[in-house]
C-alpha cells in the first residue's frame, strides 16, 4: 500500500464535488454531511467523459454538470441504471487528511488508460468520443429527460436520441440547422 493524501479534510466543503489527481488518474472527491467519511470516485462521466467536480450533488446523487447524468455519491453506481457506475476507491480520513492507496489507483489505471492529454489544447476536457452533433443528446440509447422534465430535441419530433446522432447536426427538418461563422 501507497498511502497518498488527496486534500485536507477540513478543507473539504460537505457535499462540494472536489477535484483530485492520483496516478494520473482525475478524482473527485465528495465529504459526506454526517459523517468523518468521503468518497473518492473515479472522475469522468461515464457518458463522454466530463469531470464530474464540475457538477453538484442533488439528493444522494452527484450529477454531471454537462448532460445531467447522474451516480450515487457514496457508491458511485447510477440509481437509473446500475450496470453504470464510477468506481470508488477505498478512501479514509485521518489526521486531517482524505487519503488513497495510490497502489490501488495505479493498478485500475493499467486496466483503464486515461486517454487525456493534460499539456495540449482542451487537454482535461477534450471530448473523447464526438463531434458536435451528439453534445446536445444523451448518449445513443439512453433517453433521459432534461432537468425539468422537458423533452430532448430529437425527441420533440419523435426520434429517438440514437435517431437523432444518426441524422447529424440538423435533428429537426423544420428547422434551419445552426450556422457557425465563416472561416472562408
Amino acid at each position: 500500500m501507497n498511502k497518498l493524501s488527496l486534500t485536507s479534510w477540513t478543507g473539504l466543503d460537505p457535499l462540494k464535488p472536489t477535484y483530485a489527481l492520483a496516478a494520473g488518474v482525475d478524482l473527485v472527491v465528495i465529504r459526506w454531511p454526517d459523517e468523518e467519511q468521503a468518497s473518492v470516485l473515479y472522475g469522468r462521466c461515464a457518458h463522454r467523459g466530463a469531470l464530474m467536480s464540475d457538477g453538484r450533488i442533488e439528493g444522494g446523487n452527484i450529477v454531471c454538470g454537462v448532460h445531467d447524468w447522474d451516480y450515487c455519491y457514496k457508491s458511485g453506481v447510477s440509481s437509473y441504471d446500475p450496470a453504470e457506475k464510477l468506481h470508488r476507491f477505498n478512501a479514509w480520513v485521518e489526521d486531517d487528511q482524505v487519503w488513497v492507496d495510490e497502489d490501488e489507483i495505479r493498478a485500475w489505471a493499467v486496466d483503464n488508460p486515461q486517454p487525456y492529454d493534460r499539456d495540449a489544447y482542451q487537454g482535461l476536457y477534450k471530448d473523447l468520443h464526438g463531434g458536435a452533433a451528439l453534445q446536445i443528446y444523451p448518449a445513443p440509447g439512453r433517453a433521459r429527460p432534461r432537468k425539468g422534465g422537458t423533452p430532448w430535441p430529437g425527441q420533440r419530433h419523435g426520434r429517438s436520441p440514437r435517431r437523432v446522432a444518426q441524422m447529424g447536426a440538423n435533428p429537426a427538418p423544420d428547422r434551419p440547422a445552426a450556422q457557425g461563422p465563416d472561416v472562408g
